[in-house]
């Protein structure tokens, strides 16, 4: 699984240089992250589905298609529609039974981590769930997750839908074991350790340090008002 995983993240990684320098921009210094972050989330699939999506990752290389430029261009159908009309005939189309998996899929994904972040209130991210809080400044959850899962072949989506009602069965769910596995990249044992931590992080009370006068009242020797240094 692990091996699946690393190739994965490798080409995936591949494609994000290439994007990146279409859009004349570096990446490099985000390599790190970039894995980490795409480990945590197919650490938590399922082997068919890792599997399933590795071979949709050599076919578009095969094929010169790049999944991660193709997923930035469906994520403006929602935050740019006009635009995305004028460029949308770069896209392969998209099938009905296609748009039907995502749709399931995400809904699904989007409703486990609102029950996610309302039992671990401190580990949320701050990012929008839902594409109808799209802004600007910030993509939804959603909308990057289904524009992404465009990316999938139906194959893949189907094994995905399969690992997740898997989950689900025996009370688990995927957006919960995919916050698991990212909040150890941070050195947390559990989701449940670091809502805790970051809980008590925040209830610890800043107390502002005493930077002495700041208008000619302060009763040191030789203070000349308006400031003097630390007592």
């Amino acid at each position: 699984m692990n091996l699946t995983v690393e190739r994965i993240v490798d080409l995936e990684w591949n494609m994000l240089l290439q994007s990146a320098q279409l859009q004349g921009i570096s990446v490099e210094g985000d390599k790190t992250i970039f894995s980490d972050m795409r480990f945590a989330q197919f650490s938590a699939w399922s082997e068919k589905a890792a599997e399933s999506y590795l071979t949709d990752l050599n076919i578009a290389a095969t094929d010169n298609r790049n999944l991660i430029l193709e997923k930035n261009i469906r994520a403006l159908k929602l935050l740019a529609p006009e635009y995305y009309d004028e460029i949308k005939h770069l896209l392969e189309p998209v099938s009905e039974q296609k748009e039907a998996l995502v749709t399931e899929i995400s809904d699904m994904l989007i409703e486990q981590m609102e029950q996610c972040y309302k039992k671990y209130p401190n580990v949320s991210t701050g990012q929008k769930l839902r594409s109808s809080e799209d802004t600007e400044e910030m993509m939804s959850v959603e909308t990057h997750q289904k524009a992404e899962f465009m990316t999938y072949s139906e194959t893949t989506l189907e094994a995905l839908l399969e690992h997740i009602n898997e989950l689900k069965a025996k009370g688990e769910n995927l957006a919960e074991s995919i916050l698991e596995n990212t909040i150890r990249i941070y050195g947390f044992e559990s989701l449940a350790a670091a809502d805790k931590a970051i809980e008590e992080r925040k209830s610890v009370v800043y107390e502002e340090p005493d930077f002495g006068c700041a208008g000619g009242c302060c009763p040191d020797e030789g203070c000349p008002g308006g400031g003097c240094g630390t007592r």
